[in-house]
């Protein structure tokens, strides 16, 4: 999205914060801007004016979006921006899972292989001590 677009798109989304969308049908040709700007926008250029704006306008902007699209469109750009947000916030979520898990695992190896460790030292001393014991069995024997 250009910036020419892109700042007209913030201008009318300031409009509309602050006279509202219908304006008493007075605001039909921003409503009408609004669309054609939206409407013309790729989803790469809706996703890029998402990402700049902040939190409030984001909300501003899909309140202006649901009451000036239609359905099917509004749902495409809501996907592209929210949806995509949350998205994006699931797989980092289970990115940080899926590595907690492996380091867990790993650590979890890392008990198994020192208690196996320790299992064959015990058996090399029982071992031993069997030796011992069949040798004093003998010379007392």
């Amino acid at each position: 999205m250009t910036s020419i677009k892109l700042d007209r798109l913030i201008q009318i989304l300031n409009l509309f914060r602050v006279n509202g969308i219908r304006n008493g049908g007075k605001g039909l040709e921003l409503v009408l801007e609004f669309q054609d700007i939206v409407g013309r926008s790729t989803n790469e250029e809706i996703r890029h004016l998402w990402e700049e704006l902040g939190d409030f306008m984001r909300s501003n902007f899909v309140w202006a979006l649901t009451s000036t699209v239609s359905y099917d469109m509004a749902i495409n750009v809501i996907t592209v921006t929210v949806g995509r947000d949350a998205q994006i916030k699931v797989l980092k979520d289970l990115d940080n899972e899926y590595e907690a898990l492996q380091k867990r695992e790993i650590e979890i190896n890392d008990r198994l292989h020192a208690v196996e460790k320790r299992e064959a030292e015990v058996e090399k001393v029982v071992a031993a001590q069997k030796s011992i014991q069949e040798i004093l069995n003998a010379i007392h024997g």
